[in-house]
C-alpha cells in the first residue's frame, strides 16, 4: 500500500504528531452555496489525530465519531463528515471554534462597555449641557404637535386678543412638585423651535425662488439669504442680552428660547414675500406693517413672560415652600379680618404695631394751626438740648430749624408718573418733581418740604415742575443726560435708581449743587432717604443668599451700600439729619391692582394691562406667589439691615449728623386703586403722594410708637400742628 503513494518503493519517515490533550475543535467553514462550482482556492482541515497512528489513516479510511463534550451528539473528527460544513455542537455564546477563549472574551467586551460609557460620558459632557445648546432643552423645544404648530401660527399673526400669555407648570404625579414647563405640544404659549426652523428653512427657498422669478437667481444666492437671516436672529439676540444687562434683569431664560423667540419673526416675514408677489407693492406695505406690529406685539408678550418670570427656571418650588406660603397668605388674610397692623416683624415688633391714637391737635390745613413760639436759643448741634426739652432727654431739634432740604431716592421720590394720564401723552411720563412727598416744592403741594417751610419761610431745595425726559438709572449706568437743576434741586433722586446709585446721587450731583448755592455747613439740613423698591423688584430670589455672600441684591451688599451713601453725606454735609424711610411692602400692589384691569389700561384701553415696573410682583400664577412670598422675606431683610445702620450712628452720637429710622407701613391691599398712577398702575399718584408727606409729617416728632403705626388711607387729609416742645427724636430704642 505503501508503494502506491511512492513509486519508489521507499517508505517516508515516521510522523511525529503532538499529542492531543483535549478534543480537537474544527474549524468552521461557511455553507456552500447551492450549485456553485468549486473554487480555485478551498480550505480543508487536518483530520483528527488518534493516540497510535493506525492503518486506517493512511488508506483514507472515514473519520471516526469521539463523544462531544458539549453534549449535542457524536462528533466527527476531521472535515469529511457529514456534519463539517454544518456543526451541531457549537454553542452560541462560545467563540471557541473561532480560537478564542472565553476568558478573551470577557475581557473584549467588559473593555469595550468602558469605551462605550467614557464616549458617553465625553458627549454628555461637552456636547449634552452646553448652555447654547442642552440637548435636553432641545428635545422639548421639538414636541409638537399638528394642532400646535397651526395655533402657534396664528397667535403669531393674529395675538391681539389671545389671552392668558402665561406659560403651564408640569407637576409631579407623586409630590407635586414643580417640575418645568409643560412642552409646546401641551402648552400653546411654549416656545418651539419646530416653527422657526421651518421658517427659516422656507425663507431661504422664498428668496431663492423670488430671485429665480427675477431672472437673478444663483447658487450663492440660498447661502447670502441664509447669512442675513442668521446674522438678524444673531443681532436680535444680542439686543436683547444686552436690554437685559443694562436693566439688570437677572433672567435664566435659555439661549435656545431666546433663538426659539427671535425666530417667529420669519412667519410674518414669509406672509409678507407672499402678498408682495401676489398683491402688488401697495399692499406689500400695509402687510409688512400689519405683521411688523403682530410679531412686535407677540414678541413684547412673550418676552416679559420669558424674562420677568424667574421662578420656575429654579424648579424648586418645594412642598415646605408651598406650606410656607400657604401659611403666610393665610395670616395676610387674618390680619386685614382683624384690622391688625402687623406687618413685617410681627405685632409689636419694628416693622409693625398695634396702631395707638396720635396726641396733637389736628387739621386740614397748617395755617389753621396756633403759632408756634420761637426757641429760646438757636440750637448748637444736631443733639443740643435746651430747657423745651428736658422732658424728653432723647430728643433733637424742631422742624423749624431747618433751613435746607435733600432728598434721594428712585422714582418714587423723583415723582415718576404722579399725575397719570393726560391729554398730553408725553406729560404722562414725566417726572413730576415738585409733588413729590419727599422733595417736593411745588408751591400749594402737600409735600413734607413744603410743610416744613410753613414753619420757617427761608427753606431751600424742594423741587418744582416737572421733567419730559426723565433721569433714569438702569444698574451701575445711569442716563449721561444727569440732572435738571433748575427742576431737581436739592433732589437727586434718580427713576431706577438702586442701592448702589445713591453714592452716584449724593457725590456727583447734591454735594456739588450744594457748594454751587453756597449752603453753609452751619445750616442744618433735612434729607429724605428711600430705596430698596427697584432692589426688591430685580433681586426678589435672592433672599436664601448668606447674608455675607457678596452677591448684587443680598441683604449684606444692600447694607454696604447704603452705609457708603450714609458715610459720604456724614463727611459732606454736616449737620444733617437724615430721616432714613424703609423698604415698603412692594409685593402688595398686585393685589391692590388684579382686580382694576380697566383703570390700568388706560394708556392703550383696546389692550390688557400689563406692566413691566416690577416682575417680581407682577407676575400670574403660582410663579408669581412665589416671588411676591420671597420679596416679602427680602423686604423683612432689607429693613433689618437699613435699622442696624440707623443704631449704628444711634451708638456714634455725632453732633453733627443723626439717622432717623421710619418704618414703611403701608397697607397697600386696603388702599383705593387711585393710590396709584394710572400710567402703569405702580407708581404713586399725587393723591398718594400727598398721605404719604402727612403720613410722614404727623410722626416726625414722634416715638417709635407712634411711627410704626400704619400709614392708613383716609379721604381726609389731617396734618397734625407742632407744639412748643416737640422735637425730633434721635435717640429713640428700636427693637431689631
Amino acid at each position: 500500500m505503501n508503494s502506491h503513494f511512492h513509486p519508489q518503493g521507499r517508505s517516508p519517515p515516521p510522523l511525529q504528531h503532538p499529542k492531543p490533550t483535549h478534543v480537537p475543535y474544527q474549524i468552521l467553514e461557511p455553507p456552500s452555496t447551492p450549485g456553485a462550482e468549486p473554487q480555485s482556492y478551498m480550505r480543508f482541515t487536518s483530520p483528527g489525530v488518534s493516540q497510535q497512528p493506525g492503518p486506517g489513516r493512511a488508506t483514507g479510511m472515514p473519520p471516526q465519531p469521539v463523544a462531544n463534550p458539549y453534549g449535542h451528539g457524536p462528533q466527527h473528527v476531521g472535515g469529511y463528515g457529514p456534519s463539517a460544513a454544518y456543526p451541531q455542537y457549537v454553542n452560541p455564546a462560545s467563540f471557541g471554534p473561532w480560537g478564542v477563549n472565553d476568558a478573551t472574551v470577557q475581557m473584549g467586551a467588559q473593555l469595550g462597555k468602558t469605551a462605550m460609557a467614557v464616549g458617553q460620558e465625553y458627549v454628555e459632557k461637552n456636547f449634552g449641557t452646553v448652555h447654547f445648546l442642552p440637548i435636553g432643552i432641545l428635545k422639548h423645544q421639538f414636541n409638537v404637535s399638528n394642532s400646535y404648530v397651526l395655533n402657534k401660527l396664528r397667535i403669531v399673526l393674529f395675538p391681539w386678543r389671545h389671552r392668558p400669555w402665561s406659560r403651564q407648570v408640569r407637576r409631579s404625579e407623586t409630590n407635586g412638585q414643580n417640575e418645568g414647563y409643560q412642552p409646546p405640544r401641551d402648552d400653546i404659549n411654549s416656545p418651539d423651535l419646530y416653527i422657526p426652523a421651518m421658517a427659516f428653512v422656507t425663507y431661504v427657498l422664498m428668496a431663492a425662488l423670488i430671485a429665480g422669478m427675477q431672472k437673478r437667481f444663483h447658487p450663492e444666492v440660498l447661502g447670502v439669504a441664509a447669512s442675513k437671516a442668521l446674522a438678524v436672529l444673531l443681532i436680535d439676540i444680542a439686543f436683547v442680552k444686552l436690554g437685559c444687562y443694562f436693566l439688570n434683569i437677572q433672567s435664566p431664560v435659555q439661549m435656545v428660547e431666546l433663538v426659539s423667540y427671535g425666530g417667529y419673526k420669519f412667519v410674518g416675514t414669509i406672509v409678507t414675500l407672499i402678498a408682495g408677489q401676489i398683491l402688488g407693492r401697495k399692499l406689500y406695505w400695509c402687510v409688512f406693517f400689519y405683521c411688523f406690529g403682530a410679531t412686535g406685539f407677540f414678541l413684547l408678550r412673550s418676552l416679559r413672560i420669558a424674562l420677568f418670570t424667574f421662578g420656575l427656571h429654579l424648579v424648586g418650588f418645594v412642598a415646605g415652600a408651598a406650606v410656607n406660603l400657604a401659611e403666610r397668605s393665610q395670616q395676610l388674610v387674618l390680619d386685614y379680618e382683624n384690622d391688625g397692623a402687623s406687618t413685617g416683624m410681627g405685632p409689636g415688633g419694628v416693622f409693625g404695631s398695634q396702631k395707638p391714637p396720635i396726641t396733637g391737635k389736628f387739621v386740614r390745613n397748617l395755617t389753621q394751626c396756633p403759632p408756634l413760639p420761637p426757641r429760646g436759643s438757636p440750637p448748637k448741634n444736631v443733639h443740643d438740648l435746651s430747657q423745651i426739652c428736658l422732658r424728653a432727654p432723647t430728643t433733637f431739634r424742631r422742624p423749624d430749624d431747618f433751613s435746607v432740604v435733600m432728598a434721594v431716592g428712585d422714582s418714587i421720590t423723583a415723582g415718576a408718573f404722579a399725575e397719570g394720564i393726560r391729554q398730553d401723552i408725553v406729560t404722562s411720563f414725566a417726572e413730576w418733581r415738585g409733588v413729590s412727598y419727599a422733595g417736593g416744592g411745588d408751591p400749594g403741594a402737600m409735600t413734607v418740604p413744603n410743610l416744613i417751610k410753613h414753619y420757617n419761610n427761608t427753606v431751600r431745595g424742594g423741587s418744582v415742575g416737572r421733567n419730559l425726559v426723565p433721569e433714569v438709572c438702569f444698574g451701575p449706568i445711569c442716563s449721561p443726560t444727569g440732572w435738571n437743576s433748575e427742576v431737581d434741586r436739592f433732589n437727586a433722586a434718580r427713576s431706577g435708581a438702586m442701592a448702589q446709585n445713591l453714592l452716584h446721587e449724593i457725590r456727583d450731583y447734591l454735594v456739588p449743587q450744594l457748594r454751587y448755592h453756597n449752603i453753609s455747613d452751619a445750616d442744618f439740613k433735612y434729607m429724605s432717604f428711600q430705596v430698596g423698591s427697584n432692589d426688591l423688584c430685580q433681586w426678589c430670589l435672592v433672599s436664601e443668599v448668606p447674608s455675607k455672600a457678596p452677591f448684587p441684591g443680598s441683604p449684606g451688599v444692600f447694607e454696604a451700600q447704603v452705609t457708603e451713601a450714609l458715610g459720604y453725606v456724614r463727611q459732606h454735609v454736616p449737620n444733617t439729619v437724615v430721616n432714613l424711610v424703609g423698604v415698603f411692602k412692594v409685593s402688595a400692589i398686585y393685589n391692590l391692582t388684579k382686580h382694576h384691569g380697566e383703570y390700568c389700561s388706560k394708556p392703550a384701553s383696546k389692550l390688557p394691562h400689563y406692566s413691566i415696573g416690577c416682575a417680581c410682583a407682577l407676575s400670574d400664577g403660582p410663579v408669581g406667589d412665589r416671588n411676591r412670598w420671597e420679596m416679602d422675606k427680602l423686604q423683612d431683610l432689607y429693613n433689618e439691615r437699613l435699622l442696624r445702620i440707623v443704631k449704628k450712628y444711634q451708638e456714634l452720637n455725632d453732633p453733627s449728623f443723626a439717622v432717623l429710622w421710619q418704618p414703611a407701613v403701608i397697607p397697600l391691599e386696603r388702599y383705593p386703586i387711585e393710590a396709584v398712577s394710572d400710567v402703569d398702575c405702580f407708581h404713586p399718584s399725587t393723591a398718594n403722594h400727598q398721605r404719604l408727606a402727612a403720613g410722614i409729617w404727623n410722626r416726625l416728632t414722634l416715638g417709635s410708637t407712634e411711627r410704626s403705626m400704619e400709614l392708613d388711607w383716609t379721604e381726609d387729609i389731617w396734618l397734625r400742628c407742632l407744639e412748643a416742645d416737640d422735637r425730633l427724636q434721635t435717640r429713640t430704642q428700636w427693637d431689631v
